[in-house]
């Protein structure tokens, strides 16, 4: 025997009622974000226009090939980073200490953005250092720990900082 259920007591469904979207109130927040966001848009690709001036003047002023510092860059920042041993901390430490060149590339590390100071060194230590490494460290060597705060890389993110945020500044 096969189960129905009674349909004789079931109602229509009514619709439901939500509160009109056309309001005006509703309608006048749509278009003022809209036109924030168009703003926002406009602001970016000026910005990025001026960027990209920028880079074209820098490479048509530059004595030093392009392709010298590229090469360095692709060699030493993609390969070898995260950092996660004392050698390749050694090396870095090193590098930072006697390449001039080296000391520029550093200054690539400003493309890391972050929307604070705290998020923006949190990103570069990220990419620099592997957690196996930064363990071994506090910043003034307390708790038995190695001092970071003597290391050469440390001096260089302090300045790429302070680079990035007089910029920052000056360019709002």
């Amino acid at each position: 025997m096969i189960f129905t259920p009674p349909f004789h007591n079931l109602k229509p469904l009514q619709p439901v009622s939500f509160p009109s979207m056309h309001t005006a109130g509703f309608e006048k927040t749509v278009l003022n974000y809209l036109a924030y966001l168009k703003m926002e848009v406009t602001r970016i690709s000026d910005k990025q226009l001026s960027i990209e001036q920028m880079l074209l003047d820098i490479n048509s002023s530059s004595n030093i090939p392009s392709s010298t510092i590229q090469d360095n860059e692709v060699d030493y920042f993609i390969y070898n980073w995260p950092i996660s041993d004392d050698e390749g901390l050694n090396n870095l430490e090193q590098k930072i200490r006697t390449d001039l060149n080296f000391k520029k590339q550093i200054c690539k590390l400003a493309r890391i953005c972050g929307m604070s100071l705290k998020n923006l060194i949190y990103k570069i230590m990220k990419k620099v250092f592997d957690d196996k490494l930064l363990i071994q460290y506090t910043y003034y060597g307390l708790r038995n720990k190695n001092n970071f705060s003597l290391l050469a890389i440390n001096k260089s993110i302090f300045v790429l900082i302070n680079t990035d945020l007089s910029n920052t500044l000056s360019n709002t």
